[in-house]
């Protein structure tokens, strides 16, 4: 059998699905399914190119060479790159900057050179070189801070990563993880 784990995972036999052609399903991140309570806009990044983290495990093999997201309020000249890192804290993919300039509410997507995720776990990281831009957000502190159950123990599992995003590249690995709380996910999906 084949090891489907390099995201970290380390899981060996087939993949629950392949997901590779283009149309045919795609994936919320940071919660791989769709997501509850996405009732939120929030501001991307309060400081200009932080870097925010969320720990996910994806159960399936996935191709994906597209992301949406919904820009909430405008911020002229500004973009939002989003993308994955292994379990490691290394960079795999990201997208190109996506405008946030547009009239809101709107819904943007990017195209970016295709990848393959396999079953595993990864971060799911984004950020913003501006600092009023809002987009839709997962409410993951609920009332009663859900990072702190997933923060708890030796990992940080939501967080700010100590590397910055700089010219709308993300950083090569997201180094020391910072807990925050009661961060929200920006909600992305994420297709062939």
């Amino acid at each position: 059998m084949a090891n489907l784990g390099s995201g970290g995972g380390g899981v060996t036999g087939p993949a629950i699905a392949v997901v590779t052609t283009a149309g045919a399903g795609g994936f919320w991140a940071p919660t791989v399914f769709d997501p509850e309570d996405a009732s939120t806009a929030a501001v991307v990044t309060a400081i200009a190119n932080q870097v925010k983290v969320h720990q996910f495990v994806l159960p399936f093999r996935i191709g994906i060479g597209k992301c949406t997201i919904e820009v909430t309020t405008a911020e002229a000249g500004m973009n939002v790159v989003a993308g994955f890192y292994d379990s490691s804290g290394n960079k795999l993919v990201q997208t190109d900057g996506m405008t946030t300039a547009a009239a809101a509410p709107t819904f943007v997507q990017d195209s970016f050179t295709a990848y393959v995720m396999e079953p595993g776990v990864y971060f799911y990281a984004y950020s913003c070189d501006g600092t009023t831009a809002q987009c839709r957000h997962l409410n993951t502190d609920l009332g009663s801070s859900a990072a702190s159950f997933m923060n708890q123990g030796t990992a940080t599992r939501i967080g700010t990563a100590a590397n910055a995003m700089a010219a709308l590249v993300l950083p090569a690995t997201l180094g020391v993880i910072t807990t925050v709380a009661t961060q929200d996910a920006m909600i992305t999906y994420w297709e062939v």
